[in-house]
């Protein structure tokens, strides 16, 4: 009896002090590992793509002439840039397209076409930098590659040679992001990327401006078709 006693005496003391410890831990613990989780993407704006789309397509109105059109489209994403903070693009890319937009709406002004579709790809890119805030189907570097062969167009139609090997490196950088799934989703596309690439440096290299924007033609409808390939 003594023994049984002792037993649940000792036993009463340890369960007091764990209690007591318990009790005595930080109230900065860190919480269960579950709660530790990071919280999901925020899913991506209308507005964004909505954007994005008209960036791409005012240089094909310019591109086209359709100068009116064109002036109504820049309004359109100059009155966007609100929304584009109301929905908590970065304040960083939403100040540069504000700035491109504002080069866009000035050149048109100009009907200098090869320095609004410039400005208006800029703007282009600067939404899609805004994408990778948020969680996207499609990753923005599809969306950018389109953007680089786009700016070589460009380049190409004023013979600005100074810094297009770089811009075909940012242009292959970016297919080196999504390449994986290309090859598993689309093989032969894939191939087609590559030798269009090896194509480029070749009209790069021998300063064929003709070449280099028929060559970044079909780099955009690359892009698109790669999209296509993310089931959008």
């Amino acid at each position: 009896m003594i023994l049984r006693t002792c037993v649940s005496c000792v036993v009463l003391v340890l369960s007091l002090g764990a209690c007591e410890n318990r009790q005595q831990q930080p109230e900065s613990a860190p919480p269960p590992p579950e709660t530790l989780i990071a919280a999901p993407p925020r899913r991506l704006p209308p507005i964004v793509p909505r954007v994005e789309e008209i960036a791409l397509e005012v240089q094909d109105t310019i591109a086209a002439g359709k100068w009116d059109a064109a002036e109504r489209l820049t309004k359109y994403l100059h009155h966007a840039q609100d929304s584009l903070r109301a929905v908590g693009a970065p304040l960083r890319a939403v100040a540069n397209y504000a700035t491109n937009v504002s080069e866009m709406k000035a050149a048109i002004a100009r009907r200098n076409a090869l320095d609004a579709n410039l400005a208006a790809n800029r703007a282009a890119r600067a939404v899609m930098m805004m994408r990778q805030s948020f969680a996207s189907a499609v990753p923005a570097a599809v969306g950018l590659m389109a953007v680089d062969a786009r700016e070589l167009f460009y380049m190409a139609e004023r013979e600005d040679w100074s810094n297009m090997n770089e811009t075909v490196d940012a242009l292959v950088e970016r297919y080196r992001e999504i390449e994986e799934h290309v090859k598993e989703s689309d093989p032969r596309l894939d191939q087609q990327v590559h030798r269009e690439f090896e194509a480029l440096a070749r009209a790069v290299a021998s300063r064929n401006a003709a070449e280099v924007q028929a060559i970044a033609q079909r780099i955009v409808q690359r892009a698109d078709q790669i999209g296509r390939t993310y089931g959008v």
